[in-house]
């Protein structure tokens, strides 16, 4: 049951990298072997697969780097746990994997055809998802997608990393569309995906 948002101040990302970095070297054992992976292949296809990608909170790569990056021109990843990124580094060594807050990443000039972010900007509150999005669009080429999942509704919900609860927030549709749109960013998709099992929110760059 998603609630009224209660927060807006700047989330402290030690107590989540502390709960990915306890969990990291079983989180393989329970991840998906295919979540996300048919839906960010298809936008691949739309902008072809010699394309560049940005993972925003791509944990240990399970599933989706593992299945994507060695078919792309270029992977990269950024995460806030240190264990997940070396995980992610051991499975995936010729991808590029970054430890940094989403809300704060640096990535220079750096510009990718596709950003996406499966199941990580909820755990974001409201002003550092903002800030992680703004990330995502500069770091996207002109004519480039972007796709997150989240909810549509507008609050906040109980989740989990292993055993520890956490919150997980949502803008809301409406939010997010108006945060893309003003960054010079057409909606393209909102919808659910995987047979129900994640809400899709895409968005096209324009040029």
């Amino acid at each position: 049951m998603w609630r009224s948002l209660w927060s807006t101040q700047s989330i402290n990302t030690k107590p989540l990298m502390s709960h990915y970095d306890a969990i990291a070297s079983v989180y393989n054992a329970h991840r998906s072997d295919s979540i996300g992976v048919a839906t960010v292949s298809r936008y691949i296809d739309t902008l072809g697969w010699d394309s560049s990608v940005l993972d925003m909170g791509c944990g240990t790569g399970k599933p989706i780097a593992m299945a994507i990056a060695g078919k792309v021109r270029a992977y990269t990843g950024v995460d806030v746990s240190p264990d997940m990124a070396s995980a992610f580094r051991r499975a995936l060594p010729t991808a590029t994997c970054i430890v940094a807050d989403l809300a704060a990443v640096d990535l220079g000039s750096t510009m990718y055809d596709l950003c996406f972010s499966w199941g990580a900007l909820c755990h974001l509150e409201p002003e550092d998802q903002r800030s992680a999005l703004a990330k995502a669009i500069c770091h996207t080429k002109p004519g480039g997608l972007i796709l997150f999942t989240g909810s549509a509704e507008k609050g906040m919900c109980d989740g989990y990393v292993g055993p520890h609860q956490i919150c997980h927030y949502s803008l809301g549709a409406a939010a997010y569309d108006d945060v893309f749109v003003s960054q010079g960013c057409k909606p393209k998709f909102k919808g659910e995906v995987e047979g129900g099992a994640a809400y899709l929110f895409v968005y096209h760059k324009l040029a």
